[in-house]
């Protein structure tokens, strides 16, 4: 699973399932819809069953249907992520990420007072090399 990556449309799905816990196939039909992501069933439930084939969700019997929901938790999926992308496309430069997040989104006083407390709490836990 590693190896593998997440399209968006399988991060939508991945986000209902993490929202909702678990959901049958016409429960993430409906909110994908009410997100702007309207999709017929079979694709719905192709998506769902490709997704359980890759290992990223695991579902159990309620009568006639499956029930879904995630193998994995949404910190592992975008930790994977965000690392994938330091090393890809910044050459393992964390500082060159942060500059980046920093630049290219409108970021709040109480943001950077937020990551000043991360940073702070990081290194008091000894996490930071």
């Amino acid at each position: 699973m590693a190896a593998e990556q997440l399209s968006d449309l399988q991060l939508a799905f991945m986000s209902v399932l993490w929202d909702a816990g678990e959901a049958t196939a016409g429960e993430v039909q409906e909110r994908l819809a009410s997100a702007g992501r309207p999709l017929a069933p079979t694709t719905v439930s192709t998506v769902l069953r490709r997704l359980e084939g890759q290992g990223w969700i695991r579902h159990r019997e309620r009568g006639r249907q499956h029930v879904y929901r995630t193998a994995v938790s949404r910190q592992e999926v975008t930790g994977g992520m965000l690392a994938r992308i330091t090393r890809s496309l910044f050459g393992g430069d964390v500082p060159a990420v942060v500059s980046q997040l920093l630049d290219a989104s409108q970021v709040r006083k109480r943001d950077l007072e937020a990551i000043r407390a991360l940073v702070a709490q990081k290194e008091k836990e000894g996490r930071l090399k």
